[in-house]
């Protein structure tokens, strides 16, 4: 389990990579928190029975089941509206952006980007609007772009404010991220809810990879540079305070640090327990989620960190696995094993696939459940939004399934009564 479980990681840390089309390889003490030696003679207690499911969740494909077309959600509003790429019949050198809105065509944003008139950059010609990967809870979009051959840089990344008018959508305004003179690469990371902050990664050549901090919506834009980074980084978040989250390598392990707006940094402390960590995602009252590591070269065990309180394990320490998100109503969704979970202070610990077995359509079900788990499906990306009237966040993201990406939207739906 624990080399499978690293494959996971390896194949959730290139995802940066893959989306841009290269290769492969590359807050609150929890009342469910269980801690070793809960048991008489000091043995892991067992893992928290499940909740009774306080929601069910509504799953949708984005394409049939025998669709050649590579699909890949990587972010989701309150609304259900999602944003990924498309790769047609799998070819990488053909994709594009889009947007999903819940129950209408999808939108290829590079066209309507071109397709109209609107304030700020123009989209020159021969560059690719290659992927959306962020969206703020006011349909601010960002993604990646791959500039025309020749380029003094080989991708760069961009913001556009969309328009919806329940009918059609247009776009007001579009920005391309300001590059640094000198960089190579520029790869947006995370976009706030508010969409007041976006973080990029800056790459140079033969220097150390930056952080940059844009906010694409001021007048002028805002950019500046946050810190240098010491080693390749495997995750890069912010939230609506300005807050910004990253792990990176650090000497056969990971450390974790949080930029404070205005200056500052603050090093995300393991205490006497752990060997490293990977953070994954801040929430609004500082808290971060991830996967910390016990001891050297072993697998990742999901956890929460809350400034001034520290650590604390997420269900029983025997599993292997990890927190992957966070939203504002401290809805958690993550992995242990090979099942993924949501927990929340409100509803509990809750496996996916009890919510998933009440709701949603039989096809939709069984493209979740007949593929034979994990050995066949890897999750490769998924996002959590802000709650919405349920008290629970939708979820996007995709699988691989014998070397071609689904995506998938899941909508959360009160329980009859």
């Amino acid at each position: 389990m624990k080399t499978k479980w690293k494959m996971i990681e390896l194949v959730q840390a290139s995802e940066r990579v893959l989306r841009l089309g290269m290769g492969a390889i590359f807050a609150l003490a929890l009342p469910l928190h269980a801690k070793k030696g809960g048991n008489p003679g000091g043995e892991d207690p067992p893992p928290p029975p499940p909740a009774e499911p306080p929601i069910h969740y509504e799953i949708r494909w984005l394409t049939p089941a025998d669709s050649p077309d590579d699909t890949r959600l990587w972010d989701v509003d309150p609304s259900g509206v999602a944003v990924g790429q498309v790769r047609p019949g799998g070819s990488a050198e053909d994709r594009y952006g889009v947007v999903s809105f819940p129950g209408r065509p999808l939108i290829n944003l590079e066209e309507l980007v071109r397709s109209g008139t609107h304030e700020g950059d123009v989209l020159p010609d021969g560059w690719k609007l290659n992927a959306v990967t962020k969206i703020s809870n006011s349909l601010l979009v960002g993604g990646d772009l791959i500039p025309s051959p020749g380029s003094d840089y080989n991708c760069g990344c961009f913001a556009a404010q969309l328009v919806d008018d329940g009918i059609s959508v247009s776009v007001a305004w579009f920005e391309i991220f300001p590059v640094p003179v000198g960089a190579v690469a520029v790869l947006l990371e995370d976009a706030s809810e508010s969409g007041d902050y976006f973080v990029a990664e800056v790459t140079r050549s033969g220097s150390p990879d930056e952080i940059h901090c844009w906010s694409p919506r001021t007048t002028p834009e805002v950019t500046e540079m946050v810190t240098l980074l010491n080693g390749a980084v495997w995750s890069l978040s912010v939230n609506n305070a300005g807050q910004i989250c990253w792990s990176e390598d650090a000497d056969q392990g990971q450390d974790s640090y949080i930029a404070e707006p205005g200056g500052g940094i603050t090093v995300v402390g393991l205490g006497t327990r752990f060997e490293s960590f990977y953070a994954k995602d801040i929430s609004d009252n500082g808290t971060v989620v991830g996967g910390f590591v016990k001891r050297r070269f072993s697998g990742q065990h999901p956890g929460i960190w809350t400034p001034g309180a520290g650590w604390e394990e997420l269900a029983s320490p025997t599993y292997s696995g990890s927190v992957w998100m966070i939203n504002d109503a401290l809805q958690t969704f993550g992995q242990v094993d090979s099942r993924y979970f949501t927990y929340s202070p409100a509803g509990g610990f809750l496996w996916m696939d009890d919510l998933l077995g009440s709701s949603g359509e039989a096809d939709d079900l069984d493209r979740w459940t007949a593929t034979g788990g994990i050995s066949t499906w890897y999750m490769n990306s998924h996002s959590i939004s802000d709650a919405n009237s349920t008290g629970y966040g939708w979820i996007a993201g995709f699988k691989m399934f014998e070397g071609v990406c689904r995506a998938f939207v899941m909508r959360p739906t009160p329980v009859a009564p």
